[in-house]
């Protein structure tokens, strides 16, 4: 009994040959699943393309990124978009239910995403924070500075000369790699 089970069982594993009895010239088949065709799979990187803002930007270049960005939302229902740092936005008017997160997707490929130095995916950005923050302070800025991740706020009264001294401190913290 034991025999014929174990036959039966391997009857399928002969393929066709077994039931005709005529011999297989073939070489051997793998059977395998057929699709529909390729299918498109999602990018690495879900920023792949999107334009990354430089710490050296000309006032032009950033004209240039600010106006596709905007001429997006409008094209995807938006007409009044306040931006909000980073890409991020919203709307000046009412809109109806889910306009604006879809303008977000529409236009997430022309929303810059911020220099390398600054950007929360670098492992090295708070050690660029930092060394812009250590300038700052040594050319008279007051601040507080939160160590866990090397961002800052300016003190009221050094907010204007913050400002001012930071595209300085940025370029020399560059200069000197950190934050690569």
């Amino acid at each position: 009994m034991k025999k014929k089970l174990i036959a039966l069982l391997a009857l399928p594993l002969l393929g066709p040959a077994a039931c005709t009895g005529e011999e297989s010239t073939s070489e051997a088949q793998v059977a395998t699943l057929a699709s529909a065709g390729p299918v498109a799979s999602a990018p690495a990187d879900a920023d792949a393309g999107r334009p990354r803002l430089r710490l050296d930007i000309t006032d032009e270049e950033r004209e240039a990124l600010d106006a596709a960005l905007i001429s997006c939302v409008k094209a995807n229902g938006v007409p009044e978009p306040r931006f909000l740092g980073w890409g991020d936005f919203r709307s000046m008017t009412k809109l109806a239910p889910g306009v604006l997160e879809k303008a977000k997707v529409a236009c997430r490929s022309k929303m810059p995403l911020p220099a390398w130095e600054e950007d929360p995916d670098n492992p090295h950005a708070a050690d660029f924070a930092r060394a812009v923050a250590t300038c700052l302070r040594a050319k008279g800025v007051k601040m507080v500075e939160n160590p866990s991740d090397g961002s800052y706020s300016f003190d009221d009264g050094s907010a204007s000369k913050g400002l001012e001294l930071k595209p300085a401190c940025e370029r020399e913290a560059a200069a000197k790699g950190i934050g690569r």
